[in-house]
């Protein structure tokens, strides 16, 4: 999650592990850290408490069968949807 949220979570009492920055390749728009909740909250005092995974909406991405997490806000970016399409239509003949 953004920087940004991280430090508002700081400030409230919920507890949280830091886990630094992605170790990854893909290019982000700002500064991201991984965070891993002790327990996943009911309910967030931030501004922008859509960011952080609350017990509540991964019930309602589950039951709305979402298996992308598009509802979560975990949904493929642009690069990835076209990989999937090219891949999709190399392998079309086979299928």
């Amino acid at each position: 999650m953004p920087q940004k949220v991280v430090s508002e979570l700081e400030e409230t009492n919920l507890q949280f592990e830091n886990l630094g920055a992605p170790k990854n390749n893909r290019n982000y728009k700002q500064e991201y850290e991984l965070v891993r909740f002790k327990k996943y909250p009911d309910d967030v005092p931030i501004k922008n408490f859509r960011l952080v995974p609350s017990y509540k909406r991964m019930c309602i991405t589950i039951l709305k069968n979402d298996t992308s997490c598009q509802y979560m806000g975990f949904g493929q970016t642009k690069d990835e949807l076209q990989k999937k399409k090219e891949a999709m239509k190399k392998w079309e003949c086979f299928l």
